[in-house]
């Protein structure tokens, strides 16, 4: 299925319906990590022709890139990935803040307390919170 890029835009099947998430960051440093914002509406299907914007409420998740290299996950467009967005990537690995690639030194006892650390969910887990998010209205 090839690798994915920054903006893609993956539907995630659940159940009978998909959940709609873009990449807003792929690693380079830690291997086939992606971060992806998981919008909180759910689709009918693949067809998805209006892309929720980055004013849309979305969860975020890092994961694996493999549920898209293993056809479990599917590529159904792009769009650019905004400033504001790249910058929902900073958090805390192991006691330091980093920003995408970039590791910005220690972290201090608030940013602790105040950022999220950098933790991965598994295919499985992500198509759970999209079982819980609102039944698509029928089109």
């Amino acid at each position: 299925m090839g690798k994915l890029n920054l903006g893609d835009m993956i539907a995630i099947p659940s159940g009978d319906r998909f959940g709609l998430a873009k990449i807003i960051y792929s690693s380079e440093y830690f291997k086939s990590v992606v971060l992806i914002r998981l919008f909180l509406v759910t689709y009918q299907n693949t067809n998805i022709v209006d892309f929720p914007g980055m004013e849309e409420k979305a969860d975020l998740y890092y994961t694996s890139s493999d549920p898209v290299s293993k056809g479990l996950w599917t590529k159904v467009g792009s769009q650019p990935v905004l400033e504001d967005e790249a910058l929902m990537s900073k958090r805390t690995v192991g006691g330091d803040v980093w920003i995408a690639d970039e590791c910005l030194g220690a972290a201090s006892d608030r940013e602790l307390k105040d950022l999220p650390k950098m933790l991965t969910y598994g295919h499985r887990l992500i198509e759970k919170a999209i079982s819980r998010l609102p039944i698509p209205m029928s089109e």
